[in-house]
């Protein structure tokens, strides 16, 4: 339930606090973040995401900003901010390749062909649906049907996004 989560959230961010642990801290907005953001509260939820992500990129390698990245990309997306919801997934993405995170870098570029459709860029949309299914049939794994993650991948997607299969 959200009033538990927010509950919660909100004593974690106080231990982290009081602990002085940057990493908790940073942790600690993205979970109040992500509340905000079931909430409807995407204004809070921004503000949040951003002073988690400030403090990630303070921490080096001891953090890691790419899914605070994929939230503020899917908020903006809410927000109906496409070009700022493809800067960060974007980042998300670059993040996740560059570290060879295959899986993450999957989800990170389901999220890009729904911000490029909205953004009115229906060819990259396209291309960023292939990449996604590209990127899960690399990943491996069958999904249910026989069809493999990139197939279902982008089916699914472009069903949703560009309305064809």
């Amino acid at each position: 339930n959200l009033d538990r989560s927010l509950t919660l959230d909100q004593r974690a961010m106080k231990l982290a606090e009081e602990l002085n642990d940057p990493n908790l801290i940073a942790q600690s907005f993205v979970g109040l973040a992500n509340d905000r953001t079931r909430m409807g509260e995407y204004a809070a939820a921004l503000a949040l995401y951003d002073r988690a992500l400030e403090i990630a990129k303070g921490l080096g390698e001891r953090a890691d900003p790419a899914p605070i990245y994929m939230n503020t990309g899917a908020v903006y997306s809410f927000l109906g901010l496409p070009e700022k919801a493809l800067d960060a997934l974007n980042e998300a993405l670059t993040i996740y390749e560059a570290r060879g995170d295959r899986g993450s870098a999957m989800l990170a570029g389901i999220n890009l062909p729904a911000a490029h459709a909205a953004n009115g860029r229906h060819a990259e949309a396209t291309a960023a649906l292939w990449n996604a299914g590209d990127q899960g049939r690399r990943r491996g794994g069958t999904a249910r049907a026989g069809k493999g993650w990139g197939q279902r991948w982008r089916w699914s997607i472009g069903r949703a996004v560009l309305g064809q299969r």
